[in-house]
This record gives structure tokens, C-alpha cells and sequence, in this order.
């Protein structure tokens, strides 16, 4: 192996690791997502509570729980259910323009799940055998 084409330790680790970007999308969905949408369904609970007559949640979503950082939430089970819906709406956006993302950087030949298309080597065909090695009684 020359000189040039070897890499250094660092080089190797650095291509094995994820791109920096997909650390900070990550991030956002594991960390962002969640509480953003935890805080949105708060705030729409309140609102719909109070600017639609007659909308209410059941006895059994209705809780208050004070949450340590954001402090004191009514009907906790229904901002938890209206938590999961957000979430997961927002996961299948980001699913959605990954996909668009992939779709238009990928190389025109190949379809999503396809990989790149292996060489083809055709096998040699074996010579069949002579009748040399047949036995002299089936000659009769």
C-alpha cells in the first residue's frame, strides 16, 4: 500500500462516525420534539378549554401534576396524549423531508433501498467428461 493511500487512525474513526448534521437532528428529535410539543398541547388544552363552550376532557384525564421545570400542568393525561399525537405528526414531517432530502441527492439509477450494482464474473463452465471413464461392461 503507498504512502498516499493510507489513512491515518483518526481519518478512519472520523468516516465511521456520523455526520455532524445528523447529530443536531437527532438531538432535535429526541430531545426538541417532545418538549416542544409537551408545552404546545399545554397551551392549546388551555386555549380550546376557554374559547370553545363546551369542550372538556373526561374525569379521568383530568390531573394536576407540577412538572419541575415547567411548572404546574392541568389535565396532564390529556396533555400527554395530545403530546404523543404532536410528536408524532412532527416525526412523520421530518420523515417526510428526509425522504425528499434522500430522494433528490441519491444517484438517478438506483431506487431507495437499492445498493450499487455488484460487478457481474461469470463462472467458467466445467467440461463434461469424456466416455473414457466409463466401465467396459456398458459398452455391451
Amino acid at each position: 500500500m503507498s504512502f498516499q493511500t493510507m489513512k491515518s487512525r483518526e481519518e478512519r474513526e472520523r468516516e465511521s462516525l456520523p455526520h455532524p448534521i445528523w447529530r443536531g437532528i437527532g438531538f432535535a428529535m429526541i430531545v426538541l420534539v417532545p418538549t416542544i410539543s409537551f408545552v404546545l398541547s399545554d397551551e392549546l388544552l388551555k386555549n380550546w378549554q376557554n374559547s370553545i363552550p363546551g369542550f372538556t376532557l373526561p374525569g379521568n384525564l383530568r390531573r394536576t401534576i407540577e412538572v419541575p421545570i415547567y411548572g404546574e400542568v392541568d389535565n396532564f393525561w390529556g396533555v400527554l396524549i395530545l403530546t404523543g399525537i404532536i410528536t408524532l405528526a412532527v416525526f412523520a414531517i421530518f420523515s417526510t423531508i428526509n425522504a425528499l432530502v434522500y430522494r433528490s441527492t441519491r444517484k438517478r439509477n438506483l431506487r431507495v433501498f437499492d445498493s450499487s450494482p455488484q460487478r457481474y464474473k461469470p463462472q467458467k463452465k466445467l467440461r463434461k467428461a469424456k466416455d473414457r471413464y466409463k466401465k467396459k461392461d456398458d459398452l455391451f
